[in-house]
């Protein structure tokens, strides 16, 4: 069995977009699905933070009305796409509910249509279902976290059935290992892997 995860989630990294923001969730099974090639990180993710049972990541672009949209497209907020990823694994090594803490711990999930300095609809925080069972536990878990009181305001993630995916642009690929020195890797992706490392130190690889 394999489950695809289109939000967080790593051939190279988990559950990060370019914003830290979408995750899709996908269910499939393995036997109705080619193998999947080792999968290049995109300017979305930030690369090389594997966790046990993530075999594949790829970003994209889903939800919105536009054919297969350019980044451009997408990054003018008109198309309805958010940027995603998906992240492909086995559940019989990392959970459902362990890709959910870890993809409500790297993104802040109490802003709509925003992530950071980066305001549109294509920042927005949602995961994807497949199944009904995905459905249920992301909204119990949503609702959980709601009612912890660990966010000060409401979250606004929006828990969605799956729609068709677009892969992301080649030039996008290892942006992050191309580019560590560059202020957006420093300031805002480096903090996101060191977390991750911190707090999900069991799920490491």
């Amino acid at each position: 069995m394999r489950d695809d995860l289109r939000p967080v989630g790593l051939q190279d990294l988990f559950l990060a977009l370019r914003h830290q923001v979408d995750v899709e969730l996908r269910h499939a099974r393995l036997d109705d699905a080619p193998p999947l090639p080792p999968a290049p990180s995109r300017e979305f993710l930030p690369p090389r933070l594997l966790l046990r049972g993530v075999e594949h990541v790829e970003s994209g672009y889903i939800g919105g009305t536009l054919p297969h949209p350019s980044y451009e497209a997408v990054c003018t907020g008109t198309t309805g796409h958010a940027e995603v990823v998906q992240v492909t694994y086995d559940p019989a090594e990392i959970s459902y509910r362990e890709v959910l803490d870890v993809f409500f711990t790297i993104h802040d999930p109490t802003t709509l249509n925003r992530q950071g300095n980066d305001v549109g609809t294509q920042y927005r925080s949602v995961i994807l279902y497949h199944t009904d069972e995905q459905k249920e536990l992301a909204e119990h878990y949503k609702r959980k976290l709601d009612e912890s009181g660990i966010y000060s305001r409401p979250i606004v993630t929006e828990i969605t059935r799956y729609s068709e995916f677009y892969p992301a642009e080649d030039y996008h690929k290892n942006y992050y290992q191309n580019n560590k020195s560059q202020g957006y890797c420093q300031v805002v992706i480096n903090p996101k892997l060191k977390k991750v490392q911190e707090q999900f130190a069991t799920l490491l690889k």
